[in-house]
């Protein structure tokens, strides 16, 4: 064998020796950027959706808020417009009375004539009386009606005004978790370009963490617990259901409230009611 030969014989085996390290370092990268790309990508849709929804519940409530506001104000020009009509009345009945006198005293020249003018003036102004009570009694109980229904408006108004401030903090809670999870997409666009193999390890919670999965859509969940719980981005959470273990949920993003993130470890799948722990020591 010629020097030539050997040296061939050598470049091959280094040759080999450095391919096959870097056919291992691949097939034992731990992580898919890619496809956990995919996974935020498909949850910051599920929110969005989420956020749009409650903009049409934002908008009806409005709607519905302006409606009512509007029918408060017919009610009430209503209502004084039948006040109006019955102080008309009484000055149109005050003046009835007066014209009557007047004819009563033109016409009794006689005690005789005169005791059955008073007679019949006094059947008369009885009738007109009783008419103007009952005119007045049923003005009364319109305006007793019309002041319940407007008490019973304005609590439904309060409610209305309540539930939308409530939908309202919730979607800006939920855009506000759109935009931190825009935001984390846009680091896992950096990390994707890193060196394979790159680990980033998981920080622990201060105190033991309980809470429960709210929402679920395929490796996506949602839970009711957030930063005000302690929860922080990367914390990874034990996912049980009764005595069963479904997997472990990797926290992506953290609201005050409520977070979000990606099923791992997955034995069972994840369902709405199942239960998230930091440990299951007591």
């Amino acid at each position: 064998m010629n020097i030539l030969t050997k040296i061939c014989v050598v470049f091959l085996v280094v040759t080999s020796l450095v391919a096959a390290v870097v056919f291992i370092n691949l097939a034992t990268v731990p992580q898919n950027w890619r496809d956990k790309y995919n996974r935020e990508e498909k949850a910051h849709s599920l929110l969005k959706a989420k956020s749009q929804g409650q903009d049409e519940i934002n908008s009806q409530l409005s709607s519905d808020l302006n409606n009512l506001r509007k029918s408060l104000a017919e009610q009430k020009t209503k209502a004084q417009a039948q006040q109006a009509m019955l102080i008309a009345d009484k000055g149109r009945l005050n003046l009835v009375i007066a014209d009557l006198n007047r004819k009563l005293a033109a016409s009794a020249t006689t005690p005789r004539d005169a005791g059955k003018a008073a007679t019949e003036y006094l059947y008369k102004q009885q009738q007109a009386l009783k008419a103007a009570w009952d005119a007045e009694s049923k003005a009364k109980l319109k305006m007793i009606e019309l002041e319940s229904q407007l008490l019973a408006e304005q609590a439904k108004n309060k409610r209305l005004e309540k539930a939308l401030r409530v939908t309202q903090e919730k979607a800006q809670s939920q855009k506000d978790m759109i935009t931190r999870l825009n935001d984390r997409l846009g680091e896992l666009e950096v990390l994707k370009e890193s060196k394979p193999g790159q680990t980033l390890s998981a920080p622990l919670p201060a105190i033991k963490l309980t809470g429960t999965i709210s929402d679920v859509d395929d490796n996506l969940a949602s839970v009711n617990i957030g930063s005000a719980q302690g929860l922080k981005t990367g914390m990874k959470l034990i996912v049980y259901r009764g005595d069963q273990f479904v997997g472990h949920l990797k926290i992506e993003t953290v609201g005050a409230s409520e977070s979000a993130g990606v099923i791992v470890n997955r034995r069972l799948a994840p369902q709405r009611g199942d239960k998230v722990t930091s440990s299951l020591a007591n």
